[in-house]
């Protein structure tokens, strides 16, 4: 946990306009995603992969970018104020191990070039943390 930890600290502080950035992870055992390391205000502590962006990103294992996500139906609020959200999976060839989520206030916050830097930074984050597989749930 320690090394997420320092990943959302990482990024909350030095990526502008982002009011929260963390981690939730599968777990296995109980079919949902947990709240891991974050920096920001309290968040749910689980999301089913059915609901919200984050399950939806963690179920088609993809990124998304939402400019908006009052447009979005079933998206959950943790924070009613927050606009747009970028949602990255942690993932290799055979395993979805979660996401990195962020939320800011500002609508359409996130770039494509934002996209596609923290896609690659956390491909190398999931190549060197979760080489065990199931390593923060076992």
């Amino acid at each position: 946990y320690g090394h997420l930890a320092q990943v959302s600290s990482w990024i909350f502080h030095y990526l502008p306009e982002v009011h929260w950035c963390g981690f939730y992870l599968w777990s296995p055992a109980e079919k949902e995603l947990i709240l891991g390391p974050y920096q920001g205000r309290p968040a749910c502590l689980r999301i089913h992969p059915n609901r919200g962006v984050c399950g939806k990103a963690f179920r088609e294992k993809r990124p998304l970018n939402i400019s908006n996500v009052h447009d979005i139906p079933g998206h959950i609020a943790c924070d009613h104020l927050t606009l747009s959200e970028l949602v990255i999976p942690l993932k290799n060839e055979e395993k979805n191990f979660g996401v990195l989520d962020l939320d800011s206030y500002e609508e359409n916050r996130f770039s494509d070039r934002d996209l596609k830097e923290l896609t690659r930074i956390m491909d190398q984050v999931t190549k060197t943390l979760f080489r065990d597989s199931d390593f923060l749930f076992q």
